[in-house]
């Protein structure tokens, strides 16, 4: 019915993006949305529409579950929309599938909802019933389930991000008291892998662009959809953003990176070519991890193939194969013998590249056995991941199949994290002195807890013959 309403010029919808596509109905599972211009004619057509769908089917439409939102109209004009509907009115923003419409997410008050939810699934009366491996425990499971569809669609502001690192950071040292305790570890070595030293807590800033990025990637390997509303996306991270964008194709630039930040995502494209018709041959990565035109600028900058795909620029001789036979370069002039020289070099590096011409080109993400992004690789870049080295003595610890309350303790004393009299006092506490309680011989330190003190190794030696171990401690 919309189809022909459509094709008699009854019904008119909306224009999205510079390409002008044309958008007037979206349909998922049991719910359906109209998109029209704001005129009365487009209502009285929608109404009509539903009333034979009725008619037809014999089912009936619930106008009072219904809603009607406009925007760029009086008040009024909407009051009348809504009654000649029956439905009701629908503000700005509004919830569809969990997901809110309309809002910015660029404010605080956006967020208020998610901030709320990880405050109350981490509430100080649950850190009094919990050990600190309850906790970690805890604060992984609300970090990963809760946000996740927030922030996989929208970027949170910084501001944000540091209010829900305050509340995880209050719950997991706070041992449920609400006053402010003393974090011994800084946030960032918690959000470290095990292996490394840290809890392997997600760090939210760089978990939130991970699961942005991978919009990016879609954009990459769809050939349908996001490309027919943003068009082209192989400038992002070249170029700035237009002032036409949106808000959230804006904070996309800002997350992949751009030249200035390393541009992260883009260092990590590579294309597999296939048919050629999508690659260009100067611009980027196929051959290995640097575009053409960064490995021969001089050539590039005499070329007149600059914007030319591989399938244009590539001659074949007979059947196609895996490897092109020769490849029609053009030049604005004639090269010196050392730009021959170059270009000797470039065909040799080029001929060593298999073509999989029986499909289209393809992005690969490199480093990874799939060859496809996943949050978990962009948010190990984010992270640091690669410049971090394994620690052997972390890896054994976390490996042992013991209580995980003994092996959270343990990982504080190897990292001197306990609350010692002579850490508490590095900590600007006032002690009246630094000695061990135990045995009044010397300052109360993590190594003299657990190895030095006389006292401590008589509970040692008593733990020894209980579990008949016979031998000399040093």
């Amino acid at each position: 019915m919309l189809r022909n309403a459509r094709s008699a010029s009854l019904f008119i919808g909306v224009e999205v993006g510079s390409q002008r596509v044309q958008v007037d109905l979206l349909q998922y599972a049991d719910d359906t949305l109209f998109f029209c211009s704001p005129t009365y004619h487009n209502v009285l057509v929608i109404k009509a529409m539903l009333r034979s769908f009725e008619l037809v089917s014999g089912l009936r439409v619930n106008f009072h579950k219904s809603t009607v939102g406009v925007a760029g109209i009086s008040e009024l004009d909407l009051r009348v929309f809504s009654k000649c509907l029956n439905s009701r009115l629908m503000g700005l923003p509004f919830k569809y599938l969990g997901m809110p419409i309309g809002g910015n997410p660029r404010k605080c008050v956006f967020w208020n909802p998610v901030v709320d939810k990880i405050r109350s699934r981490l509430s100080s009366w649950k850190g009094r019933l919990l050990s600190m491996a309850g906790r970690i425990c805890l604060i992984k499971s609300v970090i990963i389930a809760l946000p996740l569809f927030y922030f996989s669609f929208f970027k949170a502001p910084v501001s944000v991000c540091n209010q829900i690192r305050r509340i995880q950071a209050q719950f997991l040292w706070g041992w449920g008291h609400d006053s402010r305790k003393i974090a011994w570890v800084k946030w960032k070595s918690i959000c470290r892998p095990i292996d490394y030293g840290g809890l392997g807590i997600k760090d939210i800033s760089c978990f939130k662009a991970g699961l942005l990025a991978k919009w990016k990637w879609r954009l990459g390997t769809s050939k349908e959809g996001l490309q027919a509303r943003y068009g082209c996306w192989r400038d992002m991270g070249v170029s700035s953003s237009s002032s036409k964008d949106s808000v959230w194709w804006k904070d996309l630039f800002r997350v992949c990176g751009n030249v200035t930040e390393g541009n992260w995502f883009d260092r990590r494209l590579q294309w597999c070519v296939g048919d050629g018709h999508c690659v260009k041959f100067w611009s980027d990565r196929w051959v290995d991890d640097k575009a053409l035109k960064d490995k021969f600028p001089r050539l590039y900058s005499i070329s007149l193939n600059k914007n030319s795909l591989v399938g244009d620029v590539a001659v074949w001789v007979g059947s196609r194969t895996s490897q092109c036979s020769t490849w029609n370069l053009s030049w604005r002039r004639e090269r010196f013998e050392w730009e021959k020289h170059l270009e000797v070099q470039l065909m040799t590096l080029i001929s060593y590249v298999k073509w999989d011409v029986r499909s289209m080109d393809r992005l690969v993400w490199v480093g990874e056995a799939t060859q496809v992004y996943s949050v978990r690789a962009g948010y190990s870049i984010l992270n640091g991941e690669s410049f971090m080295q394994s620690i052997v003595s972390f890896k054994m610890l976390w490996s042992l199949s013991v209580a995980p309350s003994a092996i959270v303790s343990t990982w504080r004393i190897l990292l001197d994290r306990l609350p010692t009299r002579l850490n508490l006092a590095r900590r600007g506490v006032q002690l009246v002195n630094l000695l061990c309680p135990l045995c009044l011989d010397g300052d109360e330190s993590t190594d003299h807890l657990f190895n030095t003190c006389r006292v401590v190794q008589q509970v040692w030696d008593q733990c020894d013959r209980w579990i008949r171990k016979v031998g000399v401690r040093h």
